[in-house]
Formats: C-alpha cells, structure tokens, sequence
C-alpha cells in the first residue's frame, strides 16, 4: 500500500517522523545533521540524510533476515523510510565492545585493555537529565517496562550485537559500541529507531585512527571523510 506523508509527528537531532495515510505506520525522514557521541549537533554533510536512510534499510533487512522483529518496513524516496508505529520503551540500550570514550574515562581503563564479553548498560532516554545510567530494577520499579519485558529487551540487544558485530566486520570495520531502542507493536516488543553511523561508534579495522580524527578541531573535513569511507562499503 502507498504511504502519503502527513503532519510532523516528532523532530529529533537527526530525523524527522511524519504520520502517514496509514495510521499504524510512519515515515522517517533524515537529516543531513553531524552529531557526536554526546549528542551535540556539529555541523551537516550535503545528502547524509540519504545515506544514512538506505543504510539504515539496508541493516534493517539484514536484522529481519535473522528473525530479530523490527520496526522496519520499507525504504520510500530517497532520505526516507516507512516504519510501523511503535509505543516506545524509554531506555537507551547500550551495547560495548571495545573499550573506548566514555567507558575509558568512567572506569580509568587502559585503551589497551580488552572486554572479556560485551557490556549491556541501561540508560533513562531524557535529554533533559541528560539520559542517565540505570539498571534493570530502575526501570521496572519506575514502571518503564516489566520485569518479563526487560529480559526480553536484553534477549534482543544481545542478539542484534552479535549479528551488527559479524555484519560490520565484513566491511572492515570493528563494532565499538551501538545504543539500541525498543518499542511494542501489538504487545511485540521490535527493535526501533535508526541503526547507523549516528548510533554506533566503530573503527576501521585497517586503521582504528579515523574515528578518534573525527571530532578535533577539524572535524567537518575528518567527519566528511570518515563518512564517505564507511558509507561506500554499504551502498
């Protein structure tokens, strides 16, 4: 069935959704917007926003191939995306690889000390108490999800790791870290939200030095640069 774009229905730092003529769906529009781990936009690159969308729908059909349940429907023109409407659960999954930024700093690890098995940390999705940290009892005490639900979720994200990890790796590139998000369709708990270059951090296999180039002093050119090496491997 066609889709036709409707009113702005939500507006973040990197996309934008709209209603559709299907009320059980919508559409991702995203930005040309740069924006860095911590969440601070820092610029734009002219038609990231179209790349951004076939890579995100081309991990989405790659994820599905796995029997991991999505959100994700069909790529529309270019830039966009159609997803199924989701009443999303309020927490930011992230999943660590490597150890790196902000893992490195919190805990005063060496760069050079490796993981024994990837980390799952939790986190309170609200920009205004800048997405604080919590765990599982958090956020079934506060009622954000249930006990049944957050195993699911870590079922998930661990699974969906482990699958972005070997899918990364073909490309030559190290999967650092990834924040994942989660909602229900029809009680169905999906992946949601975006998957790519503006919610996982990795580094070129061949040389780990292009994403710690990203954000000095010229990050435009490096970022720029970065995203058309990663990008090419996917499109």
């Amino acid at each position: 069935m066609e889709l036709k774009k409707g009113s702005l229905f939500a507006e973040g730092n990197t996309k934008r959704l709209y209603s559709t003529s299907d009320p059980d769906s919508l559409i991702i529009q995203f930005k040309d917007e740069i924006v860095s781990h911590a969440g601070k936009i820092l610029g734009s690159i002219e038609n990231k926003g179209v790349g951004t969308a076939k890579i995100t729908d081309i991990i989405y059909q790659y994820l599905e191939s796995f029997h991991i349940p999505t959100h994700w429907v069909r790529s529309e023109k270019p830039g966009e995306v159609a997803v199924k409407l989701c009443d999303m659960i309020p927490l930011i999954i992230t999943m660590r690889n490597e150890i790196a930024g902000n893992l490195q700093k919190r805990y005063g690890l060496s760069s050079d000390a490796e993981l024994k098995h990837p980390i799952l940390e939790l986190s309170l999705k609200n920009e205004k108490l800048k997405n604080p940290m919590l765990n599982s009892d958090h956020a079934c005490a506060f009622g954000l999800i249930s006990p049944e639900q957050m195993q699911v979720v870590e079922t998930l994200a661990r699974k969906t790791n482990a699958v972005l990890k070997s899918f990364f790796e073909r490309r030559k590139l190290l999967l650092v870290e990834t924040h994942l998000e989660f909602g229900l369709v029809n009680e169905q708990i999906v992946l949601a939200d975006e998957i790519g270059f503006d919610t996982c951090r990795f580094w070129d296999i061949a040389d780990d030095t292009i994403d710690k180039k990203i954000f000095d002093s010229d990050f435009e050119k490096h970022f720029e640069a970065a995203y058309e090496n990663y990008a090419k491997r996917f499109i």
